[in-house]
């Protein structure tokens, strides 16, 4: 008998318990991946000493992994419709867990597949600071980065067991269909790291640099916009549908999530 991959497939095979242990693969995943970001905090005094680093520069070890994964998320969608679910780089792992509750739950059945999935997502912050303070004292700095190798482990193999193969809607996946927007890609990836490197020169006192890294990161968004809108009204594939945000539940809900991931991660990095 075929190992089941689609999402009916395995429904029938698993039953009613199958979405729980959809959703578990993911949640495991991701906290792989939070734990990941947040982890490295502990270790940046001894890492700063290791490498004679500044704190401005220390700080891009986390600051590095926060940008490739934002930048990576972009191309979720494409990603998705050319690969399927369990094909799959981690990097865009966060956005997924939304995908698979809207399609995998009822809709009254949402609210609890979300609020037991968010436990394991604010979980794995609290978790990775502390665990891995008592990893760098005991074992140095270079410990931490073998911390989350259980729960990746665990990841891929639930991955294989539980997440189909389809692409969103159940429709097989197609390595021929809509190419990436790249220019979009490129000018999100530029805009995201001068921010990024402007806010560590403000911190550093370097004003004129910094104040040059802010405008061109405002430049570069700004262009962004312009060619997600100019491809979207030329029939293309956007890297990111601006139009959702007209829709006034999903922009506060992005707002929300803004202000929770800067709460989040910038104060575990104070702590």
């Amino acid at each position: 008998m075929p190992r089941p991959t689609t999402l009916p497939e395995l429904q029938a095979h698993y039953g009613e318990r199958y979405r729980w242990l959809l959703l578990l693969s993911v949640m495991i995943g991701t906290m792989a991946s939070i734990m990941s970001s947040t982890i490295v905090n502990v270790a940046i005094p001894d890492m700063s000493q290791h490498f004679t680093l500044g704190q401005e520069r220390a700080q891009w070890v986390t600051s590095g992994f926060m940008v490739a994964m934002t930048v990576s998320m972009l191309t979720t969608p494409w990603l998705l419709a050319r690969y399927g679910y369990r094909h799959t780089s981690a990097g865009i792992v966060q956005p997924i867990p939304a995908i698979i509750i809207m399609r995998a739950f009822a809709p009254h059945e949402q609210g609890r597949a979300s609020g037991l999935f968010g436990m394991g997502v604010v979980l794995a912050p609290a978790l990775g600071p502390s665990v891995g303070g008592v990893l760098v004292d005991l074992f140095g700095w270079r410990s931490i980065f073998f911390m989350v190798v259980p729960l990746c482990l665990a990841s891929l193999w639930m991955a294989y067991k539980y997440v189909p193969v389809t692409a969103p809607g159940g429709v097989a996946a197609n390595r021929n269909g809509a190419s990436l927007d790249w220019r979009g890609l490129v000018l999100g990836a530029i805009g995201t790291l001068c921010l990024l490197n402007g806010m560590v020169n403000l911190h550093g006192g370097q004003g004129p640099q910094a104040a040059m890294l802010l405008i061109s990161a405002a430049v570069f968004m700004l262009v962004f916009v312009w060619w997600q809108r100019r491809l979207a009204a030329s029939g293309g594939v956007p890297l990111m549908n601006l139009a959702l945000f007209g829709y006034r539940p999903f922009a506060m809900g992005s707002m929300v999530a803004f202000i929770y991931g800067t709460a989040l991660f910038g104060s575990t990095y104070l702590l």
